[in-house]
């Protein structure tokens, strides 16, 4: 045989043995002595068909992952769905390790590559799409840490949200009145007005702009006829005001994230959504609203860095501000249109209202259809707020803020709890690294799930010897199991001797803000929001409770989850 031959062979074996390897590559590898099942590990595609089903079935995939763990009776699990990667994605259902891993292992532990992909496309420049230990990170946290400290949040923010709730009391005012006592989707509601305060803070936006109080002109010249020729049995409907060309362009893009949430390829998908219409039009809009925004700001601004500290009434204001300044200390020129700075813009803009109307919304459900917490919480407030009883008037901002209420911070707590409207957060092993007595092979995602057993089901039996010594010191306990997916606010109270009660954050597990130095940076305004908009709404309205029968809504997925409806029926106090 000649060497040409040989040589023909030997390349036609390496290339053989190459594809094949290549090819067993794509089959699904678990990692050693954690469950998995075991139908996947026979396709290349693991998971994914099964996933996919679940999503076809129930609309939605997070408590795809819960499942997982219940079906192998396991607080941990790993499952296939990288496409044309075999490594897993293990599944912690845990709120002891989950904690810990989130609060004392983050040098272990980094943000989740599905997460940043998820995000990345939309957001390559912000806070979710950058991993922690880098200068990066730090340069975006320097570049925004104005915007969640007091002085801000309670000489801006707070003032807002009182301003555009009172604009959402007003609204539902008038159609409680059309709608002779017919229950009504709020969702769409409480959306706009989150929307609204969250575009005050940003950019400042007067009632002429205001979302809720177009709907409030639009619901009053129009809608009399409507609500009249519907059915006893049946919801009042309300014609929704349109939105500003820019406003609706991001309320879109904010949507739009579900493609990342859901896809099996999500920043490809999420890639390619944006550039195709209409997303290609919101992003256009979303760009022009932002530079303009920027532009007013910077010739706006005083020289002096001082003067315009004291004069920044904006999130906008103080970003480019501390951009200006940032730019002063290292000796470069500012980059106010940079896309660092649109990014976490649009990112403060998105993070700002979907969180908050979402579980608003879960809230609302939950009060008005159980049984005893909306009464026992009025009469908390009229006992903490006896001037406003007494001058027939709302409680004040300063009043809200200053004033302590257990109850109050129990329900929000407890709303906050049972929504769980982040239900799965992801990280990636920086290092080798060993959970629940399992190896975790570095770069494995970890998928921590807070939806399931141990936050809303009891909680698997783990041996203590598999734990890490900082997660046995957890000081935070475990729920009763009788009640654990019901919505009873005193869980989160402390009797006291003397009668009264105290709120203890550490009564069980609540990991929706997440932990650690990726907690979630708006945790503070999302705090301050449900505390003034609770008590507003509580103290102007009654919810009614809703018959089971017409309770039936779809769970949407976006960034968070969502209920598909909030149907309130009121009674104006």
């Amino acid at each position: 045989m000649s060497s040409a031959t040989l040589y023909g062979v030997a390349i036609t074996i390496a290339f053989g043995a190459f594809a094949l390897y290549s090819y067993i590559q794509l089959y699904p590898r678990p990692i050693p002595g954690i469950p998995f099942n075991i139908e996947a590990t026979s396709q290349v595609l693991g998971d994914i068909p099964a996933r996919k089903a679940w999503y076809k079935s129930h609309g939605e995939v997070r408590r795809w992952y819960q499942a997982q763990c219940l079906k192998h009776n396991s607080p941990i699990a790993q499952v296939f769905i990288n496409p044309l990667n075999g490594e897993p994605s293990v599944l912690l259902c845990d709120h002891r390790e989950i904690r810990d891993i989130l609060m004392r292992r983050h040098g272990t532990f980094d943000r989740g590559a599905r997460e940043r992909q998820a995000f990345g496309a939309l957001l390559p420049e912000q806070f979710l799409s950058i991993q922690t230990p880098t200068a990066k990170f730090k340069f975006h946290r320097e570049l925004m840490k104005d915007l969640m400290l007091p002085p801000f949040l309670n000489n801006m923010n707070a003032p807002e949200i009182f301003q555009k709730t009172m604009n959402l009391v007003q609204l539902w005012q008038i159609k409680s009145r059309k709608s002779s006592g017919k229950p009504f989707d709020a969702k769409g509601d409480i959306g706009r007005a989150t929307f609204d305060i969250i575009m005050a803070v940003a950019f400042g936006l007067d009632d002429e702009s205001s979302c809720t109080q177009g709907q409030y002109r639009y619901t009053r010249a129009k809608d009399d006829e409507t609500t009249n020729d519907i059915s006893s049995s049946q919801p009042a409907v309300f014609a929704t005001a349109p939105l500003s060309a820019q406003g609706q362009a991001i309320l879109d893009l904010t949507d739009s994230i579900h493609i990342g949430v859901t896809s099996m390829l999500p920043y490809l998908h999420s890639w390619v959504a944006l550039r195709l219409p209409p997303l290609r039009h919101a992003v256009k809009l979303k760009e022009e609203l932002i530079r303009g925004h920027i532009n007013a700001a910077v010739a706006g601004m005083p020289i002096s860095n001082e003067e315009a500290q004291e004069k920044a009434k904006t999130a906008l204001e103080l970003l480019v501000l501390r951009e200006r300044s940032m730019a002063q200390k290292t000796g470069r020129r500012p980059n106010y249109h940079g896309r660092y700075v649109y990014d976490q813009l649009l990112g403060y803009l998105i993070g700002g209202n979907d969180t908050t109307s979402n579980t608003l919304a879960w809230g609302l459900i939950y009060l008005a259809d159980t049984e005893g917490p909306q009464s026992k919480l009025r009469i908390s407030l009229q006992e903490a707020f006896e001037a406003a009883v007494a001058e027939l008037r709302s409680p004040t901002v300063d009043e809200i803020l200053k004033m302590n209420v257990p109850y109050l911070e129990a329900v929000i707590e407890e709303i906050m709890r049972l929504s769980i409207v982040i239900p799965v957060v992801a990280r990636r092993a920086t290092q080798d690294t060993t959970v629940l007595g399992h190896r975790i092979p570095k770069g494995t995602e970890v998928e921590f799930i807070m939806n399931g057993p141990g936050f809303l089901k009891p909680p698997f039996y783990v041996d203590g010897e598999q734990r890490t010594g900082t997660t046995k010191e957890s000081p935070v306990g475990d729920w009763d199991e009788n009640d654990i997916n019901q919505f009873v606010p005193d869980r989160w109270l402390d009797r006291k001797n003397e009668g009264q009660d105290s709120f203890n954050a550490l009564k069980g597990p609540m990991l929706t803000f997440g932990a650690g130095p990726r907690g979630c940076y708006g945790k503070r305004l999302a705090y301050m929001e449900m505390r003034i908009i609770v008590v507003l709404l509580i103290w102007h309205f009654e919810f009614l409770p809703i018959l089971p029968n017409r309770r039936e809504f779809g769970i949407l997925e976006n960034i968070t989850t969502e209920p598909s409806e909030c149907l309130i029926r009121l009674r104006v106090l």
